[in-house]
């Protein structure tokens, strides 16, 4: 671009602002600059705990050598350091250092700073580079790591006549490390209030997902009868109901399906084997320490949902997860789980996730399904 530039005209009549656009003054064009080579620093979207490592490049292009100044992280809403820098007191002319910075979750909401360099330059007093962070909310992955062709699966990455495909991209490729979920899923165990236990604990109640910051209940062991484990039995079932005329898409639900659940007692509506009544006796009991549990929307949901693993599954992280009802009835698997979201095309229906196949599907709200309850998000 730097060819294009030529000498301002003395030409009284020509507008400011177009002069501003199309010249600038003699001999500017090969001055050089000091500047940082990247526009931004952008370390994408990060887990609860997770770190992530970038280097600024700051570039000399003047024909000088330039005294530095301090280099320092301002309006800093949290998570960024300066881990160490390749610069000196001076930048020679022509050369270039670089700064290295960490971003270190600590939320999940967006962060932003900027790092501010000072120097000795009367054209170049002060250099600003921005940095941002979890700009966007944040989804877990596929968890596929396998590539496939027209005519196989379980391939490894990349093949050449099936490029792009989601195995070499996302969580599931970045941050595929063992300790704390597979494939990029981040997850930590919780006791019965709330706090963090390490990965290898034995007894837990609750998972936190570090990626989508949702806390998720944890059920206690399947083992096919109703109700002997309390009440988050694994194998216990629910109608979809809601009276909330707002949400529930235009129709209850099912209220009263009769005995499935632990608990249940005839003519006592706040002990029914409904989704509304279960949330409420969850709540009132203040399970992990909270009173704000809540159905799963269904893109909530799908997010636990592990498609690596073949059918009939189930498809999630079972060692953070191993209550997942999974029972063979007939001639399906029993891994159906509720949704709080309503079919808008039929209000007879609700939205559900099989965990057998790990899809989501649309069944008469009269069904009796499990429910994994959720807090935090939205």
């Amino acid at each position: 671009m730097l060819s294009y530039l030529r000498p301002c005209p003395t030409n009284a009549h020509l507008s400011a602002v177009l002069a501003a656009l199309i010249c600038v003054p003699v001999g500017a064009a090969d001055a050089g600059e000091l500047s940082f080579a990247q526009a931004a620093l952008d370390f994408g979207g990060n887990a609860l705990g997770e770190s992530k490592t970038l280097t600024a490049t700051l570039n000399n292009t003047t024909a000088s050598d330039v005294l530095l100044g301090g280099a320092s992280l301002v309006e800093n809403s949290g998570g960024y350091s300066l881990v160490s820098t390749t610069c000196g007191a001076t930048l020679p002319a022509r050369q270039s250092c670089g700064f290295t910075l960490r971003f270190t979750a600590s939320t999940l909401k967006p962060a932003l700073s900027r790092l501010e360099l000072t120097t000795q330059s009367a054209a170049f007093p002060l250099l600003l580079l921005p940095l941002q962070a979890n700009r966007y909310p944040a989804l877990n992955d596929t968890g596929i790591t396998h590539c496939g062709n027209s005519t196989q699966n379980g391939l490894t990455c990349p093949q050449a006549q099936s490029p792009r495909q989601d195995a070499q991209n996302g969580r599931d490729k970045t941050r595929n490390r063992a300790g704390n979920g597979r494939a990029g899923f981040n997850y930590t165990k919780l006791d019965s209030q709330g706090k963090a236990l390490p990965a290898a604990a034995i007894y837990w109640d609750c998972v936190r997902d570090n990626v989508t910051g949702l806390v998720w209940e944890r059920k206690r062991s399947s083992d096919g009868r109703v109700g002997d484990q309390g009440l988050h039995d694994a194998d216990d079932g629910y109608t979809w109901y809601s009276s909330d005329a707002g949400h529930n898409g235009g129709s209850p639900g099912v209220e009263n399906p009769g005995m499935a659940c632990f608990g249940y007692l005839s003519g006592q509506p706040v002990t029914y084997c409904n989704t509304e009544a279960y949330v409420q006796r969850v709540n009132a009991e203040g399970w992990c320490g909270a009173k704000d549990w809540r159905l799963p929307g269904e893109q909530e949901l799908l997010g636990l949902v592990d498609l690596s693993v073949s059918a009939p599954g189930p498809t999630i992280d079972t060692t953070y997860f191993p209550d997942t009802r999974f029972t063979r009835l007939n001639y399906y698997w029993s891994a159906y789980y509720w949704s709080s979201s309503p079919d808008a095309n039929d209000a007879r229906n609700a939205w559900h996730v099989y965990f057998a196949l790990g899809h989501t599907n649309s069944s008469d709200r009269g069904n009796n399904h499990a429910v994994r309850l959720v807090r935090g998000g939205r």
